[in-house]
């Protein structure tokens, strides 16, 4: 090992050595950061899309296994935070003042596009009172799943061809 080392008598490596060696692990890291970035974006509405997948399942459930109108609201019309919310007094809806129980709220990574107003909510039974769905709008990403669609009895994630989300 100590004959690798040796250059004109004399062990170790030369400062010029050190900076040719470091100039090409910065080039490198120059032609990997759009792609890096690009991976980032696709991560983060695909994490978003479960997470929408996750907390709409979640409402379900609670909604049939507590019997009583359960569901997600957002304010705004894109949706980039959401509330698990139940019903309190027995009037099948979560955004009366003081008739619900807050049970979560959630920050999403990236906002989403929705087909209905700021509300989606299940019945006690455990179906759905609002159809439609959830989805990432823009094209820059081209992510295994970008929209949640919620029929009456079931929800599925999906990929969005610019006018229906189409289940996976």
């Amino acid at each position: 090992m100590k004959e690798l080392l040796r250059i004109n008598g004399k062990e170790g490596v030369t400062f010029l050595e050190l900076m040719v060696v470091i100039a090409i692990v910065a080039i490198l890291a120059l032609l990997a950061l759009p792609g890096l970035g690009q991976w980032k974006r696709k991560y983060d509405v695909e994490t978003t899309i479960r997470d929408m997948y996750n907390a709409l399942n979640e409402a379900r459930m609670r909604a049939f296994s507590e019997k009583r109108v359960c569901g997600l609201w957002w304010s705004g019309s894109t949706v980039s935070q959401i509330e698990l919310r139940c019903d309190s007094d027995a009037d099948d809806s979560i955004t009366d003042a003081g008739g619900f129980d807050r049970v979560w709220t959630k920050t999403l990574k990236v906002a989403l596009s929705t087909s209905f107003g700021n509300v989606c909510t299940f019945s006690g039974k455990g179906f759905a009172n609002t159809l439609g769905n959830f989805r990432y709008g823009a094209t820059d990403v081209d992510a295994e799943y970008d929209c949640v669609v919620i029929g009456r009895a079931r929800i599925k994630m999906g990929e969005w061809d610019g006018s229906q989300c189409n289940p996976k």
